[in-house]
């Protein structure tokens, strides 16, 4: 190793320390060169704001160095310039120190302007000691906006229900307005021309359209505008519409939240379409009385009206609450009902068998015009309706009366001493009926004697007074009855001659008078009266006095009436007579008989 000398080192060490203090001396005379430069003349630091309104342009000096007043202002105007000094503007040294200090504003209002937001404005401000800009600012209108001319008239459903719709069109917000034309065709085929609908100038775009020429198709186009600038027309439809009467549900049964509905009940639905002639629709009926929606009944190529569905063995249980719906097409248009749904009736009770038969099950010697009655009651208060079956053969098949509501029947003229058999059939309201038992009795074996009905003549009676005759206002049977009131004051009457007749010869013993009469209720009063006479060998007898207007009898109704006269209580001539006589105080006092007739046994 080579070794360094003491000497030799201190004179590397020398020379080392010699050249860094050449080093620190020249970076010691750069420094000094630089920041010995004469400074160069610098704008004046200040923050200057401007803005603007309709009228102004405002400078306001808010932060920094007060300003010169020959500090240059320059403004550009869409490329007009106004140049001026800031001593030029008035009111601008509001202190008075004849500097723009901070606060203190220059307003310039250019003239003929109305509006500056229109324009382009640049503002300038040039330090002239400096001859540097202090502010440069800009205000630059954006391009007027051009809305796109083209609009297009929305969409519509193929069919509609009507009888009005909204139609609308797509386009811009920044249209003046858009017009709507549309024409119309029956068929599709042969169009009539464009008519303007109308110009909406308010966005939305939108129209009521009603339809003026009724069911068939439509065509629209859609036309915009903006200042004189208008859309080329369309050379085609924007939209083609059908306006078609869709099938409408009027009515159903059993109504929707119905209660107390009987098992298996028929539903019913009533179907009506506008444009529908003749066969038009498919209807189909669902029903989840199985657990599920299921199809059960279709109904094809109908047409408006009412139809049926029939449930038995799917709604058959009580106290069960139902859902059903249809779907109902005429080919263009499907429409589906609400649900409906109904309970049905809680299980009940028939009514109790018809009971308390009269005539009584085998009477005998009953009137040859009996009136057949009973008596029936239901367990829950049901309505109840009768069948009434009668017939001289048993069991009886005749049905003589369908669904009345009253426990009685006249059973008609029947032929004297004959036998025959009767039963009524009870239903309530639900469908569930009671039978009675098959009742009997047999008629008396009378022989008719004599029949009148005023048809031709007065018959075996002859009248005595003015106001009895035959008259056509009232009849029970045919078109004749005789009439009678007072007799101007006394009374009026038809009676059989002083000859009579002979219930003697025969060795009849018993007699029966049959009839029927009817009093004007519009002209009878009280203690006014009508009556019926027989007349033995000798003597008159009252068998008979009615006066209609005590209530019990109803008025310009006809009631039937008989009389039994017994030779045990009055004897038997070979004249006997009979005498109907009214003796009343009016001569509008009317009473009316017809169909007399007399038997004998």
């Amino acid at each position: 190793m080579k070794k360094i000398t003491t000497d030799s080192a201190v004179t590397e060490i020398l020379g080392t320390m010699l050249l860094l203090l050449i080093t620190i001396s020249l970076f010691s005379l750069v420094y000094y060169s630089v920041f010995t430069i004469p400074e160069k003349n610098m704008s004046p630091a200040a923050n200057i704001a401007f803005s603007i309104d309709q009228q102004n342009i405002t400078l306001t000096h808010f932060n920094g160095k007060a300003l010169d007043p020959n500090t240059h202002v320059i403004i550009f105007i869409d490329g007009f310039e106004y140049s001026n000094m800031i001593n030029g503007f008035s009111d601008w040294d509001s202190n008075g120190n004849n500097k723009w200090n901070i606060g203190e504003t220059l307003v310039y209002s250019p003239i003929g302007i109305s509006d500056l937001f229109q324009t382009n404005i640049t503002v300038t401000l040039l330090d002239r000691n400096s001859n540097s800009l202090v502010l440069k600012g800009d205000f630059y209108q954006e391009p007027e906006y051009q809305p796109l001319l083209q609009t297009k008239v929305n969409p519509i459903a193929f069919y509609q229900s009507g009888p009005t719709i909204l139609i609308s069109v797509a386009g811009e917000l920044a249209l003046d307005n858009v017009s709507l034309a549309y024409r119309y065709s029956s068929d599709n085929n042969t169009w009539s021309t464009y008519q303007l609908l109308g110009n909406d100038s308010s966005y939305p775009w939108e129209w009521n359209f009603d339809f003026p020429d009724g069911t068939g198709w439509y065509e629209f186009k859609s036309q915009g505008f903006y200042q004189s600038k208008r859309e080329q027309v369309h050379s085609s439809a924007d939209v083609i519409f059908l306006y078609s009467l869709m099938p409408v549900i009027v009515d159903y049964y059993p109504n929707n939240d119905d209660s107390g509905i009987e098992l298996n009940q028929t539903l019913s639905i009533t179907l009506s379409d506008g444009d529908c002639d003749g066969i038009c629709m498919d209807l189909t009926w669902y029903s989840n009385a199985s657990g599920t929606w299921q199809q059960i009944q279709t109904n094809t190529s109908i047409g408006n009206g009412t139809y049926t569905c029939d449930t038995i063995g799917l709604m058959d249980d009580y106290e069960t609450t139902y859902f059903w719906n249809i779907s109902v097409t005429d080919g263009i248009t499907n429409v589906n009902s609400p649900v409906y749904q109904f309970k049905t009736r809680n299980e009940n009770s028939p009514p109790t068998s018809p009971a308390d038969p009269n005539p009584a099950h085998e009477s005998i010697d009953i009137s040859l015009g009996p009136t057949l009655s009973w008596s029936c009651t239901d367990p829950e208060n049901d309505d109840i309706t009768y069948d009434i079956y009668f017939s001289s053969i048993n069991p009886p098949t005749n049905k003589i009366a369908n669904n009345q509501t009253v426990t009685s029947k006249y059973a008609g003229e029947l032929n004297s001493g004959t036998t025959y058999y009767w039963k009524v059939v009870a239903w309530d309201e639900h469908g569930d009926s009671s039978e009675g038992d098959i009742w009997e009795f047999t008629t008396v074996d009378w022989t008719l004697l004599m029949s009148d009905g005023f048809e031709t003549g007065w018959g075996n009676y002859q009248y005595g007074g003015s106001d009895a005759s035959r008259s056509t206002s009232k009849a029970y049977q045919g078109s004749y009855s005789a009439r009678l009131r007072d007799n101007s004051g006394s009374y009026s009457a038809f009676y059989h001659p002083s000859s009579g007749f002979d219930i003697h010869s025969d060795g009849y013993t018993n007699m029966k008078v049959e009839f029927y009469w009817l009093w004007d209720g519009d002209y009878w009063y009280n203690n006014e009266d009508w009556e019926f006479w027989f007349s033995d060998d000798s003597s008159w007898h009252l068998l008979l006095e009615i006066e209609p207007y005590d209530g019990i009898y109803t008025k310009d109704t006809w009631h039937h009436q008989t009389i039994y006269i017994n030779e045990s209580d009055y004897s038997f001539p070979t004249d006997a007579r009979l005498w109907f006589e009214c003796d009343a105080s009016s001569n509008y006092d009317l009473v009316y008989f017809d169909e007399i007739k007399i038997w004998v046994k």
